[in-house]
Parts: C-alpha cells; structure tokens; sequence
C-alpha cells in the first residue's frame, strides 16, 4: 500500500499551487469550494424540512388534542430549527464569500502537530503553523512533520485548508 502525498489528501494540484502563491484560489480549490457549498445547500434544505414537518404535526396534534406539552414540543423545535438553519447559513455565506472573492490566506512557519483529547477514546488532529490551527483527520495528521516549516493556504471565511507546501 502505497502512502498518500499531501497533494491527494487535500486534493489540490501544482496548478492551485502556483495560483496560491499569487494568493488567488486554484481552479480545483475553487470545484471542491462549489462543491460543499453545494453540499451544505442541500443538507440544509433537508433538515429545515425535516425539523419543519416534526413542528409542524406537534403543533397540529396540540391543538387538536388539547395538549400543551405537544404545542410547546412544537414550539421548541421551531425555536431549534431557526438556530440550526441560522448555522447553515452562516456557513454557506462563508463558503460563498470564498468563492466569489476568489483569494486565499497564506500562513508561512515551522508547524507544530497537536493532539486534543476529547474523550478517552475520541481525539482531534491538528497542526499550527504562524499561530492558526487547522483540524486535519489522522491519515494527513500522519504526513505532517512536527518542527518542519510549511507554508499552508486556506479559505479566509470558513477556514478550510487548501494548500500545503513544505
């Protein structure tokens, strides 16, 4: 079995590299940007869908039944699903703004690999480098060499890692 570069692992190309160094987005940055702003669309419309009918059918069968702990169910979960899609729609005008600004934030320095503990049994995987942290899974955690200097690029409103050079 052969080792994943970096390269595969974000899926970037040298041609995104070299557009990075410019500090402009990669035309394959810029797919995989439209891509899970897409993504995030969907997955959003579905749940606002989802949480919407559950309020609606508490709501209905409160009134009809008499029941306030129905209408207040329904109430709640209204109330929840305006804070999820409030989140949705945070994150798609982050992902929004990346792609029609079409610029790329570049942090240059020796990167430091860091292990958090969130559960005896569950980490996350992140590196450092210049001060900014980035959430990586373990398979490219893996490929990162601790004190060695990177230059990484990344997303300026929703943060996503798009580029590493080192």
């Amino acid at each position: 079995m052969t080792t994943p570069t970096l390269a595969q692992v974000f899926n970037f190309t040298s041609d995104d590299l070299t557009a990075n160094r410019d500090g402009k987005l990669g035309e394959v940055q810029r797919y995989h940007l439209a891509i899970r702003l897409r993504q995030s669309v969907l997955v959003g419309v579905g749940v606002l869908l989802a949480l919407a009918l559950v309020a609606t059918f508490c709501l209905f069968f409160g009134s009809r039944q008499d029941s306030p702990v129905l209408t207040l169910t329904g109430i709640g979960v209204t109330l929840c699903s305006a804070a999820v899609m409030g989140n949705f729609a945070r994150g798609w005008l982050c992902l929004n703004a990346d792609l029609s600004g079409g610029v790329v934030q570049t942090h240059h320095g020796a990167l430091e690999r860091v292990i958090k503990p969130v559960t005896r049994r569950v980490v996350v995987y992140l590196i450092r480098v210049d001060g900014a942290e980035f959430n990586v899974g373990k398979d490219a955690f893996k490929l990162f060499t601790h004190g060695k200097t990177y230059t990484v690029y990344r997303a300026p409103h929703s943060g996503q890692l798009l580029g590493v050079e080192g």
